[in-house]
Parts: structure tokens; C-alpha cells; sequence
């Protein structure tokens, strides 16, 4: 019994690199301590990107090149539709080309989904511009 727990113990211990400081950028899924490196940031809208949207839209928002979620940087993207239909999406969640998108309502008060929509154009996406939508046309539709 104590040999099996020595070699448990040692393939922890010497194991797949797990708890490394940095990670090689094509690494997935991001560690717990990138997800909570900047878990003091002084924007709320930074602040709940980081908790509920990172894992997925990566730091830069690109969703590791659009495999792991929708590229925010994307000028025809989602967040070239103006803000109500963006935080329409966050809250209900779609269905897209890579998957699904689930619902943030219950992650997310009004104030975060404010926030994190200001972050977004601020931070994540400042070239991409609104795009007028045309009246009867639903701004949330893919």
C-alpha cells in the first residue's frame, strides 16, 4: 500500500507540468491560476470577464482563434451589434457555428453585464464599429 502511494505521490510530483506559473499559449484548458491571477482588478467589467467569459474567449478575447468560443475582435462579430442586442446574447446564450453559448443570466447581474459589455468595446474590441440594424430585423439572430 505505502509503494502505490509513493508512486502517486511521485507522478503528482513530477507528473504533466501541472501548476507551472506560465503556460504555453496553445494550452487547454487555461489554468485556475491564470483564470485568478487578476482577480483584484479594480474594473468590474475586467473582473467579471475574468470569472465568467475567459475560460472560454481566452484573455484577448479571440476564443483561441474561434475553436473554443466566438472571436470578439471579429469586425462582423457579435459586438458589431449594438449593446442591448450583446447583452441580449450574454444572458440567453446562442447557438452558433462552433457551439453552443450557454445562458448568463444567473452568472451575471445587470450592473456585471453592463459592465463587462463597457469592457468589451473598451478593451477586447475598440476597432470593431456598431453596425446600424435595420427595423424588424431581430439584432440578436445569428
Amino acid at each position: 500500500m505505502s509503494r502505490a502511494v509513493l508512486l502517486l505521490s511521485a507522478f503528482v510530483v513530477l507528473g504533466s507540468g501541472c501548476g507551472r506559473a506560465e503556460r504555453d499559449p496553445s494550452q487547454w484548458p487555461i489554468a485556475s491560476s491564470e483564470l485568478t491571477r487578476h482577480e483584484t482588478a479594480v474594473d468590474p467589467g475586467e473582473a467579471a470577464y475574468r470569472r465568467t467569459c475567459i475560460a472560454c474567449h481566452m484573455a484577448d478575447g479571440k476564443g483561441n482563434g474561434g475553436t473554443t468560443a466566438a472571436d470578439l475582435t471579429n469586425v462582423n462579430g457579435l459586438l458589431s451589434q449594438p449593446d442591448d442586442a450583446v447583452r441580449a446574447v450574454i444572458r440567453a446564450g446562442r447557438r452558433g457555428s462552433i457551439g453552443v453559448m450557454p445562458a448568463h443570466a444567473a452568472l451575471l447581474s445587470a450592473v456585471e453585464l453592463d459592465a463587462v459589455v463597457a469592457y468589451l468595446r473598451r478593451t477586447i474590441a475598440p476597432n470593431v464599429s456598431i453596425r446600424e440594424v435595420d427595423a424588424g430585423v431581430d439584432a440578436a439572430s445569428p
